[in-house]
């Protein structure tokens, strides 16, 4: 590697560290408290960095120069540890509700419990669910004392009537093809809500995909904000009648 090279590259990471302590400051700024009561904070903290880095890129700071390669180190680096990895905005959680008819639900794999805090805030019902739930960076959005603390296949048991909710399923876990073969099999809910990738992606097994068209019918899907290269959606999925 040349001088040059290592010049450019330590500029660069120079850079991107100052971009990520402006990017803390956003954070801080839009959501303590949330500044918009009507969208999500992680919507408002998405548009918030994008915005950040568009303006990074047109020269201003220096050696940056492509938005998309900033936008991709924020995301692991600043938005994944605090919001988990869709970006759902309000109006998503309204399709959401409305596809389902508004029916209580139960999340499988919820972390902290972010996302199952802001369907509350916006009027729908999901318990969240999770092995070990944890707080992320200091932003506890649901006490873990509120969240579920078992596996995927408890919460189908716990929860038999209510529909299920699961963002980003593990494509390298063999357990995920487990839980939905047990929610279609012993639960009485008719939805399950999938937010991810489709079959060949980066969010569910290739058996999980196989149930899902099996056992499912596609009752709607709708394009959410997404990152470089990240290709998830919302997908609403109606249990066939069992025969």
């Amino acid at each position: 590697m040349s001088f040059a090279d290592i010049s450019f590259r330590a500029e660069l990471n120079r850079q991107m560290r100052r971009l990520e302590q402006t990017t803390d400051q956003v954070l801080q700024h839009a959501l303590n408290p949330p500044k918009n009561p009507h969208e999500t904070l992680c919507a408002t903290f998405f548009d918030a960095m994008r915005q950040r880095a568009m303006e990074a890129t047109r020269g201003g700071e220096g050696t940056i120069h492509d938005c998309d390669y900033v936008l991709v180190r924020l995301r692991r680096r600043a938005y994944i540890p605090r919001f988990g990895f869709p970006v759902v905005s309000a109006d998503d959680i309204g399709w959401i509700a409305a596809e389902t008819g508004g029916s209580p639900m139960f999340e499988v794999g919820a972390a902290p419990g972010y996302l199952a805090w802001e369907c509350h805030r916006f009027g729908l019902e999901v318990r969240p669910s999770d092995p070990d739930p944890q707080g992320t960076n200091g932003w506890d959005w649901t006490s873990p004392k509120k969240i579920l603390r078992c596996s995927g296949q408890q919460a189908v048991r716990v929860h038999r009537g209510k529909n299920m909710l699961w963002s980003w399923p593990d494509y390298r876990k063999a357990y995920t093809a487990e839980v939905l073969r047990r929610f279609a099999a012993e639960s009485d809910g008719e939805f399950i809500v999938y937010i991810g990738e489709g079959p060949g992606g980066c969010t569910g097994s290739d058996e999980f995909h196989e149930i899902l068209e099996r056992d499912f019918t596609l009752a709607g899907e709708r394009d959410i904000r997404q990152f470089p290269f990240i290709n998830d959606r919302i997908y609403v999925h109606q249990r066939n009648s069992r025969g």
